[in-house]
């Protein structure tokens, strides 16, 4: 169906004489005279509603002149565009435009019209490509600059941009300067919007050169020109001296002098604000580019952190340890000893089969916290895997060993773990070794490690809840073989000497009721595993 406005638009492309000629009414039938089109188009300015009632009573009455009707169909169309009548307008300008007698002034104006509608209807697709109809640069110009304009007020930012450039380069064809400095700061803010920093530093340095140029060149315009030499009759004449200058020369070479310095001083302005903007945009892209810095180095320290840390007990993990002794490898020989000491929970499976897996965790954790509470600042604590955990002593011989073995048993005995309401009891295999196994040898951590654990094997086969550990006596012949050397091997060789817990009756804290008889009879490795 057409809507009521689609057929009065047709109806008016009918009068201007678009489809068919209108057939003449005699004078007798005309109404008397109305409003006029000077009336409307003075009102256009002042009420686009009022004047467009002027305009479609108009319509109304029939026309005396093709003119008439062609100038009427013009302010009604920009009545229905000012009055957001989008559609109505853009119909009949585009009527009005496709008219085959429409004269060219006539017909920009319409499509200056249909441009306005299409932005108002948002077809900013066909509004680009109508405005590239256009002859006139300048024209142009204003179309993208309106485009331009719209597309910012609904927030489109980016194609607001690449309308805002396409504009100044019609102005900069036309060679309209002024035109230019407008859309300068208009795009420019609009980059800076779109986070495209260095595209807008660069067009506020083409934007002092344009208003540079533009001063410079209405300063040498608003000088005077210099005086012409004195004409002479004759070649023997003597030289006529210069009248002094009267008081309109001086008061035209003082305004030009306090024009040139106003100008240095606008020049000097722009140039502080160019570089105040340009300082601003680079300490906002430094802020935000330390700020994602610090982020990101946030970041990776909790992921290092999190790579090196077990997440059940807090305590470092294997690849903690590693990192830790190769970087105290790599530092050269210290004289500071390390006392490397394996710790292994007794009976664990029993706990995780008799009370749960969460109470094993729980066993775990405060296990964790008490070596924590006996640890020494400078030490580390490892959860070497599963049920195992390695006390690295700083600063302390194998002679102190047996020492800080006792501080785990005793505290052991005195604290009491408990799950659900129910006491679990809890006893540690422990053996030890010092790194390097001989002072002053270059015998890797490797080897400590291996001999403190053939320690743990030794103080489970002997009843558990005790203490094993080695101490250096002398390094093998040769001591690069030694790190591939057995514990037995290096102890029947005299190299090392194994310390052995004189604990006598090693009963381990069995307040869950575990199986207290396995404290005492010896065992193989193999089948207490």
């Amino acid at each position: 169906m057409i809507c009521d406005w689609q057929w009065r638009s047709v109806a008016l492309a009918i009068g201007i004489g678009i489809v068919t000629p209108t057939f003449a009414q005699p004078d007798a039938a005309r109404p008397a005279p109305g409003p006029s089109l000077s009336d409307a188009r003075v009102l256009l300015d002042q009420d686009p509603g009022a004047a467009l009632e002027q305009l479609e009573r108009l319509h109304a009455l029939p026309s005396s002149s093709r003119e008439h009707q062609i100038e009427l169909g013009l302010l009604l169309a920009q009545a229905y565009a000012l009055s957001g009548r989008f559609a109505e307008a853009n119909l009949l300008a585009e009527s009005l435009a496709a008219a085959p007698d429409t004269d060219a002034a006539v017909r920009r104006q319409a499509l200056a019209v249909r441009l306005q509608s299409l932005q108002g209807l948002q077809r900013f697709e066909d509004a680009s490509r109508l405005a590239s109809t256009f002859e006139d640069p300048a024209i142009m110009g204003q179309a993208s600059r309106q485009v331009a304009d719209t597309l910012l007020r609904l927030g489109e930012r980016r194609l607001a941009a690449t309308h805002l450039q396409t504009a100044r380069a019609h102005f900069t064809r036309r060679g309209e300067v002024d035109n230019q400095l407008l859309l300068f700061p208009l795009e420019i803010d609009t980059l800076e919007s779109l986070g495209r920093t260095a595209e807008a530093l660069k067009l506020m340095r083409e934007y002092k050169a344009v208003s540079d140029s533009l001063l410079v060149g209405r300063a040498r315009t608003a000088a005077p020109a210099p005086p012409s030499p004195p004409e002479r009759s004759e070649p023997a004449a003597p030289v006529v001296t210069a009248s002094p200058p009267t008081a309109a020369d001086e008061d035209t070479l003082l305004g030009a002098g306090l024009l040139v310095a106003l100008v240095s001083l606008l020049a000097l302005a722009l140039i502080a604000y160019l570089l105040f903007r340009a300082n601003r945009l680079l300490a906002q892209n430094h802020q935000s580019i330390e700020q994602q810095n610090q982020r990101l180095r946030a970041l990776n320290a909790a992921v290092a952190r999190h790579s090196r840390e077990d997440p059940l007990t807090g305590l470092g993990n294997r690849l903690f340890l590693n990192e830790h002794l190769a970087a105290q490898a790599a530092d050269g020989e210290t004289e500071e000893p390390l006392l490397l000491i394996l710790i292994d929970l007794d009976h664990f499976r029993l706990v995780n089969e008799q009370h749960g897996h969460a109470a094993g965790d729980m066993l775990l954790r405060q296990f964790a916290d008490l070596l924590a509470s006996l640890a020494a600042p400078g030490d580390q604590l490892v959860r070497w895997g599963g049920e195992e955990f390695i006390w690295l002593c700083s600063n302390v011989t194998a002679a102190e060993g047996p020492a800080r073995c006792d501080q785990i048993r005793q505290r052991l005995c005195e604290q009491t773990f408990e799950h659900g309401g129910k006491a679990i009891g809890l006893s540690v295999s422990m053996g030890f070794a010092p790194i390097p196994v001989w002072k002053g040898s270059r015998s890797g951590w490797a080897l400590s490690l291996r001999l403190a654990d053939h320690a743990v094997y030794s103080s489970k086969t002997l009843g558990r809840n005790r203490w094993c550990g080695y101490r250096g006596i002398a390094a093998p012949p040769s001591e690069a073989a030694g790190g591939e050397w057995t514990a037995e091997a290096l102890e029947e060789a005299g190299c090392v000497e194994r310390l052995v817990d004189p604990h006598e009756e090693a009963t381990p804290n069995d307040g869950a009721g575990l199986d207290a008889r396995a404290s005492t009879a010896p065992r193989l490795r193999a089948v207490i595993q």
